[in-house]
This record gives structure tokens, C-alpha cells and sequence, in this order.
């Protein structure tokens, strides 16, 4: 997988699967930004679930958040204005 896919061992998504394998449980991680490539920009926002299998196998399963993020951010911003008007 490390060869693979160049620079995923530094990414929130490498923290995630070598977490799963070393434990050999299942890893999940919210809210992951991630670029198409290394290097570029975010892409959109993802859970990850990285789940072992025997052999050293790896299940990685990606799960596209962005719009749920994007709602949760906005909704945050909201409630503090809400607040800041109360005041």
C-alpha cells in the first residue's frame, strides 16, 4: 500500500491504516480533507474506515463528507452569531 500510493504514510489516512494494522482492529477517522493527488489542493472531506483482514490484508473505504462538513461549519458560524446578538 506505502509504495502504492506515493506520500500516504504522511497523511491522516496512513495515521488510520497503520493504526489498524498494528492493532488489528478496525480504525475509523471523520472528517479527513484530502487531495486527488500529493501535493494539490483538498479535494473534499471524507470519513476513512480501515478495517484488517488476515494475511496483512487492508480494507481502506472512503466515504465523501464534504457537504456535511460544509452544513456543520456553516451551522457552527450561525450559532455563534446567534450568541454574539444575545449579548
Amino acid at each position: 500500500l506505502w509504495t502504492l500510493v506515493d506520500g500516504l504514510a504522511a497523511t491522516r489516512v496512513g495515521e488510520v491504516a497503520r493504526e489498524a494494522m498494528r492493532a488489528r482492529v478496525e480504525r475509523v477517522a471523520q472528517s479527513v480533507p484530502l487531495a486527488r493527488r500529493p501535493g494539490d489542493g483538498e479535494s473534499g472531506t471524507f470519513d476513512v474506515r480501515a478495517l484488517p483482514f488476515a494475511d496483512d490484508a487492508l480494507l481502506l473505504s472512503f466515504r465523501e463528507v464534504t457537504r456535511r462538513e460544509r452544513e456543520r461549519r456553516a451551522l457552527a458560524a450561525q450559532s455563534l452569531e446567534n450568541l454574539r446578538l444575545r449579548e
